[in-house]
Parts: C-alpha cells; structure tokens; sequence
C-alpha cells in the first residue's frame, strides 16, 4: 500500500446571492475616480507585505471596505504562468496573462 500526498481540504460551493452594489474596477474609468489603474491591481503585493508595507491594493480595499455601502467589488483577473523552456529545461521568466500582461 502506498501512502498518498493529501494538500488542503477543498470544498465546492455554490451560493446565489443578489448584489445591490458591486464596483466594477475592471472599468477603466472605475479606476480612474479611486485613483488606480489595471497595473496597480495586479501588482505583485507579497513582498511589500512581507516588508511591513500595505500594497496600494490593500490600502484601497479599506477605504472601499469603509464606505459600507459596496456589497463586492469585481477586479482584473491576474494569473503568473511559469513555463518551461523546451531548450534548456529552466524555468522562464514569469508571463503574464491578459488582462494583467
């Protein structure tokens, strides 16, 4: 008998819920009124909080958070693909996908 590598515990939901107020920040004039940017958004944020520093995503989700009166707020999917490159087996430096890129 072979043991077998358990990772986290998983479990699927499904939840159906009516949002009366949701922010839209994959609009670019969303964006612009809270004064950041699709570049911004998808910023690698690990390493300022790993220094101390709150990243500027962080700070905004606050002050939205604050306001009470957003239910959700709806953001530029972000996705880091590390791939291999076929001639030297190495890893490549990261790609981004749209609409992070």
């Amino acid at each position: 008998m072979t043991a077998r590598r358990q990772g986290p515990p998983r479990i699927m939901l499904s939840v159906d819920y009516h949002l009366q107020a949701v922010l839209d920040l994959t609009e670019v004039a969303v964006q612009h009124v809270f004064g950041t940017s699709v570049v911004e958004l998808c910023a690698p944020w690990r390493t300022l909080n790993a220094s101390g520093v709150p990243a500027p995503t962080q700070i905004l989700g606050q002050v939205l958070h604050g306001q009470g009166s957003i239910e959700a707020v709806r953001v530029p999917q972000f996705r880091r693909i590390a791939a291999l490159s076929r001639a030297d087996s190495k890893p490549t430096p990261f790609r981004e996908a749209s609409p992070c890129g």
